[in-house]
């Protein structure tokens, strides 16, 4: 007759312990991506929407081209009220979006971050 001895240890904890790390780590990747994103976007953006800005100051507005400028100050302008956002996040939520895939969620992140900011 042979005799088997072993232990047996729950290390559920180690595992779960490990995974918020490794989750940490890529959220804190993440960040510092959307960070540098951000700046890298902003600089071409800023003259986007400056040379929109003296065209359309320099432009009548009865021209057929001045609705088209206004239209790229204005989404110039939406892009950079976003980058603000994203650099002032600290902590990201997500959504669902098509195909199940998840994005970053900048309003709801800046709700938690505004909220904890505050606390």
């Amino acid at each position: 007759m042979k005799c088997v001895y072993g232990t047996a240890v729950d290390i559920t904890e180690q595992k779960q312990t490990e995974a918020a790390i490794v989750e940490a780590a890529r959220l804190r990747a993440l960040m510092q991506t959307a960070g540098a994103a951000a700046h890298e976007i902003n600089q071409p953006l800023s003259v986007i929407v400056g040379m929109s800005q003296i065209l359309l100051c320099n432009l009548p507005v009865d021209d057929p081209d001045w609705g088209y400028l206004q239209d790229i100050m204005k989404a110039g302008i939406k892009i950079s009220e976003i980058i603000t956002r994203m650099r002032n996040i600290r902590q990201y939520a997500t959504r669902q979006y098509i195909g199940n895939t998840e994005i970053v969620d900048f309003d709801a992140a800046a709700g938690e971050d505004e909220a904890a900011h505050n606390e």
